[in-house]
C-alpha cells in the first residue's frame, strides 16, 4: 500500500508541474516566473559585460536580490554563501582567504592575495576593514589567480562589488529596514534620478549595528564595551554619450567591530596568561583594555572611457584614505595591567591610476590589449 500511494505522488509531480507551467496572463502569453536565488546574471569579469554562464573563469556572482534575500551585509558575510571563501582577523586587520590560498601579511603596505574592487577600483587593506555593502547591483567573486585582469595582489581571487549606475530617464529608489536579535538593527536608502540628457546621479546610505553579545569585567567591575556598528554613504555621478562617458564616484564609511580584538581568556599563555583565572566560555570577557578598533575610510574616485572605434580607452583615477582613530587590544586576555596596546590615529593613504585598452569587437572580443596601473602611497 505504501508502495502505491508513492508512486502516485510521484507520478502526480509532472503533472502538478505542468499545470502551474501553463498559467498565463489571460491574453494567451504566458507569466514570467521569477526567483530572486535562481536568475541570470551579468558579470564584467572579463572587463567587459557578458553573462556569468559564458565566462570561463570559477565565479559566482550574486545580484542585489539574492544578497538581500540571504541577509548579506558585508563581505565577510560572503564567506556564508561562497564555497572556499573565508575571512580571518588578525589584530583587527582582515585577511581573505579562496580555495585555502591567502597570505597571512596583515600590515598596511602588505598586498593581500584577494583583491577587493568597487566599480572597479581597489580597496586597499586596513585595520578593521569590512567592506560594508550597502545599497549594491551585484557582487563577484572570482577564484584563482586573476593577475591578467586585476594586478599582482589577486593570486587567489578578487572580489568585485558593482553599484548601479544612474537612471537617465527615470526615479528610481527604496528603503530598507531589517531588526533581528542582540538589538541588531539595519538601515539602507537608495534614490537615482536624471539631472539632464545623458547625466544621471545616485544616493545611497546605510547604516548597521547590534548590541554586545557579552560583557567585559574587570576585578568584578562592569567595564564598558562599545558597540559593533558601521554608517557611511556613497555617491555616483555618471554622464554618457555615444563614444565618451565620464564617471565621479564618492564613499564615506565609518565603522567600529571588535572582530579578533575582543576575546575570553579560555587558553592563558604561558608567558604572558601565566597564573590567571581561565575564563568561562560565555561570551563574557574579563580585560583592562576594551578590545576593539575604529576605521573612517573615505574614497574618491573618476572613471574615463572613450570608445573610439574597436578598442575602448579607460582611464581610472582613484584617492583613498583610512583613518584607524582607535584601536585597543589586550594581549594577556586579563583583568591585569600586563601586556596591551593603544594606537590612535593610524592612516593609510592611496592614489591608485590605471590605464586599460580592450578591445569591443570580433575576433578580439574577449581580450584586455594592454593596462597599466600605478599606486602609490
Amino acid at each position: 500500500m505504501k508502495k502505491s500511494v508513492l508512486a502516485a505522488a510521484i507520478a502526480a509531480i509532472p503533472l502538478m508541474a505542468s499545470a502551474t507551467y501553463a498559467q498565463d496572463n489571460g491574453d494567451g502569453t504566458q507569466k514570467k516566473r521569477t526567483n530572486r536565488l535562481l536568475e541570470e546574471v551579468v558579470v564584467t569579469a572579463q572587463k567587459r559585460e557578458e553573462d556569468s554562464q559564458d565566462v570561463p573563469i570559477a565565479i559566482q556572482a550574486f545580484s542585489g536580490d539574492k544578497l538581500d534575500a540571504f541577509n548579506i551585509e558585508d563581505t565577510a558575510d560572503l564567506q556564508r554563501i561562497t564555497p572556499g571563501l573565508t575571512f580571518t582577523y588578525t589584530f583587527g586587520y582582515t585577511l581573505i582567504y579562496l580555495r585555502g590560498v591567502g597570505s597571512d601579511a596583515f600590515l598596511p603596505n602588505a598586498d593581500p592575495s584577494v583583491a577587493t574592487y568597487i566599480d572597479g577600483i581597489n580597496i586597499p587593506a586596513s585595520q578593521g576593514k569590512q567592506d560594508t555593502l550597502g545599497p549594491v547591483k551585484r557582487v563577484e567573486v572570482l577564484k584563482g589567480p586573476q593577475g591578467t585582469l586585476f594586478g599582482r595582489n589577486a593570486t587567489a581571487g578578487a572580489i568585485s562589488i558593482v553599484t548601479d549606475d544612474p537612471p537617465v530617464d527615470e526615479i528610481v529608489g527604496n528603503i530598507k529596514y531589517v531588526q533581528g536579535n542582540y538589538g541588531s538593527q539595519e538601515y539602507q536608502a537608495y534614490l537615482g534620478f536624471p539631472i539632464v540628457d545623458g547625466l544621471g546621479i545616485t544616493l545611497a546610505a546605510f547604516k548597521d549595528g547590534h548590541e554586545n553579545y557579552g560583557m567585559n569585567y574587570s576585578n568584578g567591575v562592569e567595564r564598558p564595551i562599545r558597540e559593533d556598528f558601521s554608517e557611511g554613504g556613497r555617491v555616483k555621478i555618471k554622464w554618457d554619450s555615444d563614444d565618451f562617458s565620464a564617471t565621479l564616484i564618492g564613499s564615506y564609511v565609518n565603522q567600529y567591530n571588535g572582530n579578533s580584538l575582543t576575546q575570553e581568556n579560555t587558553r592563558p599563555s604561558l608567558l604572558l596568561g601565566a597564573g590567571a583565572e581561565v575564563d568561562e566560555p560565555d561570551r563574557d570577557s574579563h580585560t583592562n583594555l576594551e578590545g576593539g578598533n575604529g576605521t573612517i575610510n573615505t574614497m574618491f574616485g573618476a572613471i574615463l572611457e572613450w570608445r573610439p572605434g574597436p578598442v575602448d580607452l579607460k582611464f581610472t583615477y582613484a584617492d583613498q584614505l583610512a583613518d584607524v582613530d582607535l584601536g585597543q587590544f589586550d594581549y594577556d586576555s586579563t583583568d591585569e595591567d600586563r601586556s596591551g596596546f593603544v594606537t590612535y590615529d593610524q592612516y593609510n593613504d592611496q592614489q591608485t591610476y590605471e590605464f586599460q585598452v580592450l578591445s569591443n569587437s570580433e575576433p578580439l572580443a574577449r581580450t584586455v590589449l594592454s593596462g597599466l596601473r600605478v599606486t602609490t602611497g
